[in-house]
């Protein structure tokens, strides 16, 4: 009835069955990939575009502060510049102040002086007037 090769034939195809769904399944798995990278391919176009954007904004970014760093340097130089002016307007106003300012010792001891002188003076005077010197 069944013969050897007939077996031999079976187990042959047994085996090329299961290949068969092996395949299948591989496949299967090789479609999914392939719909798979239909999206990477959208997604990295689309990263690809924020990228350029992105490239762009930071671009005025680094143009904007070495704007700013530009401006903060002039600005202290300008500030080096008003703090030398003030320090020369405040020296001028200290000296001006000493000027302005009473000195009441050095005016006591002028009066005192000058009363001793006058008081001195008028003795003098009235000592002569009285001894007929005149």
């Amino acid at each position: 009835m069944f013969s050897l090769e007939d077996n031999k034939l079976g187990e042959r195809m047994s085996a090329a069955e299961t290949k068969l769904v092996h395949h299948d399944k591989r496949i299967e798995k090789v479609e999914d990939s392939t719909a798979i990278l239909g999206r990477m391919e959208l997604l990295l176009e689309q990263q690809m575009l924020i990228n350029k954007e992105q490239n762009t904004t930071l671009a005025k970014i680094n143009d904007n502060l070495d704007n700013l760093n530009a401006s903060q340097v002039q600005m202290q130089e300008e500030m080096k510049t008003m703090n030398s002016r003030i320090q020369k307007v405040e020296k001028v106003q200290e000296e001006e102040k000493e000027k302005n300012t009473l000195d009441l010792s050095g005016v006591l001891k002028k009066s005192i002086i000058w009363i001793i002188g006058v008081g001195l003076t008028a003795l003098s005077t009235y000592i002569l007037i009285k001894l007929n010197l005149k």
